[in-house]
């Protein structure tokens, strides 16, 4: 009777198997035992060295999982807000029986609508006591609140730390170098009329560099040089000239642009010969007019340009005793045609 008394006991020992009871692991058959293969004494001595008798019919109550709280959104703002119906967009509604009936609006409409979940993809139209009459998809509406906000939305609850002090400045000079060459005709009107009016008129060539320094204004300033040599059949002459010159970017494209200058350049030095044999010396004052097209590279820029010239000549025949005419100072004018490249540099200060 003991043998079957402890059958149903035995069972649910072997169900339980290794098993958590009352927090701790018992452990009453090895893997590779059978029961038939242990005498019922020794199945019993081991049950009593678990001292397990009085806890194997106690209810197994597991620990509960824990519970992860899920992230809930907030809550959804349900205040009317304004916005524009284009003509053309469809409303609906419910009609009397249920149907649901759809209207297409013929002019654009102003009024309020309100979301009434998240991610939903349609939107209610309200009237002034917030009734739902009608409502569109959320696609065909244009939120015009951040046009009608007509103050700064500033939380008044949160602090903002004052400005900081701390500031750059850009200490750098970037410089822009021209070099340019030119051929120029000349009417030479003071030298020809002083010497023989009967000779031609001038021409010649130049080199020109100028030194601008480069700022985010529209109009550019700089410096130039230039050193130029004239003749005809009679009359040969060089002169070294220098003085301001304003740029200005009348059109820019990708790789091209177009520039508009101005230049006044004081004759410094003014030497040459009449007939291979006298020499005489002068100065000149000189306005020039440039339109110029440009063309940039990655290491700089390549232009072509042409100048229109206007000058005042003096010249100095203190030491021509045969010719009667006094010294004179008389307008000249001339064109240039100029090809030149430019490229810039920088500097920290």
């Amino acid at each position: 009777m003991r043998n079957c008394a402890l059958y149903p006991l035995i069972a649910v020992l072997l169900l339980v198997g290794p098993q958590s009871l009352w927090g701790e692991s018992y452990q009453i058959l090895d893997r590779d035992e059978n029961l038939t293969e242990i005498s019922e004494e020794e199945f019993f001595q081991r049950l009593d060295h678990l001292d397990v008798l009085d806890r194997a019919f106690h209810t197994h109550r597991p620990h509960p999982p824990e519970m992860t709280p899920s992230r809930r959104e907030p809550p959804l703002n349900i205040d009317p807000f304004y916005v524009l119906l284009k003509s053309g967009t469809h409303l609906y509604a419910e009609g009397s029986a249920g149907e649901e009936k759809a209207y297409q609006l013929n002019r654009d409409l102003f009024t309020r609508a309100i979301l009434t979940d998240y991610g939903s993809h349609q939107a209610w139209l309200v009237d002034n006591n917030n009734r739902r009459r009608y409502w569109v998809y959320v696609s065909d509406i244009i939120d015009v609140n951040p046009e009608l906000t007509l103050t700064p939305q500033v939380a008044t609850s949160e602090f903002f730390p004052p400005p900081t002090s701390y500031h750059t400045d850009d200490k750098s000079l970037q410089l822009r170098h021209e070099l340019s060459f030119g051929i120029l005709s000349s009417t030479a009107t003071p030298l020809r009329e002083t010497f023989n009016p009967e000779t031609s008129e001038a021409s010649g060539s130049g080199v020109n560099y100028t030194l601008s320094a480069l700022w985010d204004f529209p109009l550019q300033f700089g410096w130039s040089f230039v050193y130029e040599q004239m003749k005809n059949e009679e009359l040969s002459w060089t002169s070294i000239a220098t003085g301001p010159k304003i740029s200005y970017q009348a059109w820019s494209g990708t790789r091209h642009s177009f520039e508009i200058s101005g230049e006044l350049l004081q004759g410094a030095i003014m030497s040459g010969t009449y007939a291979l044999e006298e020499g005489f010396e002068g100065d000149f004052l000189r306005f020039g007019l440039e339109g110029r097209l440009i063309r940039s590279y990655s290491w700089g820029e390549i232009f072509v340009s042409g100048k229109w010239l206007r000058e005042r000549m003096s010249i100095d025949r203190q030491a021509f005793d045969t010719f009667s005419s006094p010294d004179v100072g008389r307008t000249n004018t001339g064109v240039m045609g100029v090809i030149g490249l430019s490229f810039e540099t920088g500097f920290k200060l």
